[in-house]
């Protein structure tokens, strides 16, 4: 099965499409309640800020940010995805059709790099995807994201990422063992709920 038809069979490319008004109204939906805290300490306002998500599959992370009038650079590779998300044409917002670690991003450019569940488990080469991230951020720029390690298919375990993210130039400021009931709020949780977590990283070199 391709990519596009992996996402098609999970509906990935019909959630923005599905969610997009309630994210209007609440871009907050999006996230676990229990990530409250992260934002409120390391990132409490996204207005023109400048964001990256890469691999950003359905954006509605990436959306949330736009309609919290941030400057969202959205990047993923699956090219009829990224398609039907821009012919939405969504106020403005668009994503970008690329490989995320063959774009040149400039250096030093974010205020917080995002990813969100599922991503980290389907990078080939974890080291060299956060050494990008780690210089495409500003000096003072997170990384925030939420993931499940604890799933099957998961390549990574939580000691390895905190590892290689040490290994890369990162350090972790605050992780959340994200509960049920926070990701009760979230507009799109699948039907894997258990073994969620939520990290904060800043670079520290």
């Amino acid at each position: 099965m391709g990519d596009y038809d992996y996402f098609r069979s999970r509906e990935i490319d019909k959630r923005l499409k599905k969610y997009h008004d309630i994210i209007e109204k609440n871009p907050k939906r999006v996230f676990p309640v229990d990530m409250d805290s992260i934002f409120d300490k390391y990132f409490p306002s996204a207005k023109d800020k400048d964001i990256c998500i890469p691999y950003s599959g359905d954006n509605l992370v990436a959306y949330a940010f736009h309609c919290q009038y941030a400057k969202v650079k959205s990047i993923d590779y699956v090219e009829e995805l990224v398609t039907e998300i821009n012919n939405m044409n969504l106020n403005g917002f668009s994503c970008d059709c690329a490989v995320f670690e063959e774009t040149n991003l400039p250096i030093n450019k974010f205020d917080l790099l995002f990813t969100t569940i599922a991503t980290i488990r389907h990078i080939e080469n974890l080291k060299n995807t956060f050494c990008i991230f780690n210089t495409i951020l500003k000096d003072d720029g997170k990384y925030i994201f939420f993931d499940n390690f604890d799933k099957i298919t998961c390549s990574y375990k939580q000691e390895d990422v905190l590892k290689i993210l040490q290994e890369s130039g990162f350090l972790v400021k605050q992780i959340i063992h994200l509960s049920e009931q926070s990701i009760d709020n979230v507009i799109y949780k699948g039907v894997d709920r258990k073994g969620w977590t939520a990290m904060c990283c800043m670079k520290q070199f």
